[in-house]
């Protein structure tokens, strides 16, 4: 019999990964979602998920449990967010009185495999970075068993709580003035005045087309200093991007990432990352195939929604998606963002 951990995951599983992926940030409705998605694993992805939680291997979707009080030096707060493996913690570093944003595995996470070791990657691939572009790391450690780093707090959103803001004006976004989106911005930072400086407000300004350019000129010159120094991110999406009131771009969540001819993190063959905006070799578990030019393939698909709002493949199931990426069935971006381009400032 060969190891199981080679085995491809089954459909069960990769609706239980997606569960745990995106039931932090969208709430328990996620599992409704996709028992309506699938409804042929609809019984047992549910008995698996309240396996989950009644072991206390999972906290349900909107429930507190109580974080550690403290990890190394840092005193948390505050949770900031997080994802379907760990969680930030706005963080106060008592040996240097500073305050840090501190990202933890959730302990009940690292009872699965490679978790320990997806976050040693993520600590030793950024401390190789260092660009303005991308959040830096101050230090990385374990306390009580649990592993952690302390990085930069950046006061902002993610450009996907800034597109939500976007979305909910209810108006073309090529019809808003730079200070309605910085306003926006503001807002979805948690803060109603915009506040950028005179060296980074050009990043509001113009035309949506030229904003959207901006910010994906931004993101893509993070990502060629990472692929410069050897590393792939492998989950560029809106939600690992930040950006503040002050204009600030940074490319944050590098737990995907690997150096270039680093075997994946994982054996089951499960794809890593969000799954509309992955590469086809991505979709496909081709781990031969993935390089920079995946970055670069996620990068596009990200400026895609921003220009358009919507994403180019939205597909209900995880098997159409993937039909329609390989076939690269998708609306011209030209006939979806014409209207848009003609509204300008």
């Amino acid at each position: 019999m060969g190891d199981p951990d080679l085995a491809p995951p089954n459909a069960l599983q990769q609706l239980l990964f997606e569960y745990l992926e995106r039931s932090e940030d969208e709430g328990s409705s996620v599992l409704d979602e996709l028992c309506e998605r699938e409804p042929e694993h609809a019984d047992a992805l549910r008995v698996r998920v309240e396996l989950l939680h009644g072991s206390g291997m999972r906290t349900p979707p909107g429930s507190q449990a109580a974080p550690p009080e403290r990890l190394g030096t840092y005193r948390l707060l505050e949770p900031l967010g997080g994802g379907g493996m760990g969680v930030v913690y706005r963080a106060h570093d008592e040996s240097l009185d500073r305050d840090v944003a501190v990202k933890i595995v959730r302990p009940t996470e690292l009872l699965f495999p490679g978790a320990r070791e997806r976050f040693r990657r993520e600590a030793e691939a950024i401390a190789r970075l260092s660009h303005p572009g991308i959040v830096p790391v101050h230090a990385a450690g374990e306390d009580g068993g649990v592993p952690f780093l302390a990085m930069e707090c950046v006061e902002g959103c993610t450009l996907a709580e800034a597109l939500k803001e976007v979305r909910v004006i209810g108006r073309r976004p090529g019809s808003l003035t730079g200070d309605e989106r910085e306003a926006a911005v503001g807002r979805a930072s948690g803060s109603e005045t915009g506040g950028a400086d005179a060296s980074d407000a050009e990043l509001f300004r113009g035309p949506w087309h030229v904003a959207c350019a901006r910010v994906g000129t931004r993101v893509a010159t993070a990502l060629q200093h990472a692929h410069d120094a050897g590393v792939l991110h492998r989950d560029v999406k809106p939600s690992n991007v930040m950006v503040t009131p002050s204009g600030r771009v940074m490319l944050v969540d590098f737990g995907l990432s690997a150096a270039e001819g680093v075997d994946r993190l994982t054996r089951t063959g499960a794809p890593l990352g969000a799954f509309p905006y992955m590469a086809p070799e991505q979709l496909d578990g081709d781990r031969e195939r993935i390089d920079r030019r995946s970055d670069v393939y996620s990068l596009g698909v990200m400026l895609y929604e921003l220009l358009s709002l919507r994403l180019p493949y939205e597909e209900a199931s995880f098997a159409r998606l993937r039909d329609a990426v390989l076939d690269a069935r998708r609306p011209p971006l030209r006939r979806t963002t014409a209207t848009t381009l003609r509204q300008r400032k």
